[in-house]
């Protein structure tokens, strides 16, 4: 279990507890968990606030934490200062934690991704995380004591990044999944290298975004706002697009399985408090989503509890599609 912890002094502290089983049922499951006392791996001098942490375990037992923390201070012109550091703790089989400083910048990052191929000294620890010029990817090939150079992927409008290295067929097989600013919305794309040794990769679009102009629905697609005369119903836009934060992935196997939150939503723009017109745009920046009724929560829920009953099937009218990808 780790946490950040903010302390009386106004300090933070990244803390490790380890949990082991201590009682089992009849089919030798855990039933109960025996916690270790608490263990300081980094500290931080002020309050920050964290991302969430990416942790993985090597074949041979090694533990490798990639995490990140955003710290905001006032300067004298009465600006602020957003600064996030990207860091790295390894826990090598069997030793003591040592915490390298991965990248630091200044932007309000999201959260980094770890993945690791092999064990101890050798370990190679991929880390893929977010800075101003956007997506990077920086990899140590000695269990994660010194980082390369980064890599930059996609452009600088790139977020939310997760990487996947493994093993297959005798060659380094990496992927590094990102959500790009399409040009009508949010995507998922991906880079991947069949060899990593042999430094050739490729870049795809998993999703497209979709925007249509309102004239161009049918009519009982209502454009909200204009059965009260306050949008022209043609002037507005039907998006579908990846959430924001919308998607994870894992390693099945040999295989990346994705599953990703797709959204529709109407949206207009205003310009001086009328409604846009302009046709020759590819997208506008969108004023707001136009959910006709606001929310309203799924009846059943999509999920059963405990997934132990059917679910109900998708309904295509809903506004948020889940959907899954597999990558051989």
């Amino acid at each position: 279990m780790t946490h950040l912890s903010s302390n009386r002094d106004g300090s933070t502290e990244l803390v490790v507890v380890d949990g082991r089983p201590s009682e089992f049922d009849e089919h030798d499951s855990p039933t109960k968990f025996r916690f270790g006392d608490p263990s300081v791996v980094f500290r931080a001098r002020g309050d920050v606030t964290p991302m969430v942490f990416s942790l993985a375990w090597s074949i041979g037992g090694d533990l490798v934490i990639g995490y990140a923390f955003t710290s905001t201070t006032s300067r004298p012109d009465g600006t602020w200062r957003n600064l996030t550091q990207n860091r790295c703790a390894v826990r090598p089989y069997g030793g003591e934690f040592f915490d390298v400083l991965v990248e630091e910048d200044e932007i309000i990052g999201r959260d980094p991704s770890v993945s690791l191929v092999g064990k101890g000294g050798n370990m190679r620890v991929f880390y893929a995380y977010e800075s101003r010029e956007g997506v990077r990817l920086r990899v140590s090939e000695n269990g994660g004591r010194a980082f390369s150079s980064p890599m930059a992927i996609g452009d600088r409008a790139g977020v939310d990044p997760t990487v996947i290295a493994r093993d297959q067929d005798g060659k380094l097989r990496v992927d590094v999944l990102w959500i790009a600013m399409g040009r009508k919305g949010n995507e998922l794309h991906l880079r991947h290298w069949d060899d990593w040794d042999l430094g050739a990769f490729a870049d795809f679009r998993l999703t497209e975004a979709v925007m249509t102009p309102s004239a161009d629905l049918p009519r009982d697609g209502k454009v909200p706002g204009a059965e009260v005369g306050i949008f022209v119903p043609d002037a507005g836009y039907r998006i579908t697009e990846v959430a924001w934060f919308g998607y994870d992935a894992v390693l099945d196997g040999d295989d990346v399985v994705i599953v990703y939150d797709e959204q529709t939503f109407d949206a207009w723009t205003i310009c001086y408090g009328a409604p846009f017109l302009e046709r020759s745009l590819d997208g506008p920046m969108t004023f707001g989503a136009g959910a006709e009724d606001g929310f309203q929560a799924a009846e059943p829920p999509p999920l059963a509890p405990g997934m132990t009953e059917p679910v109900a099937p998708p309904d295509p009218d809903h506004m948020h599609q889940l959907k899954l990808i597999r990558l051989d």
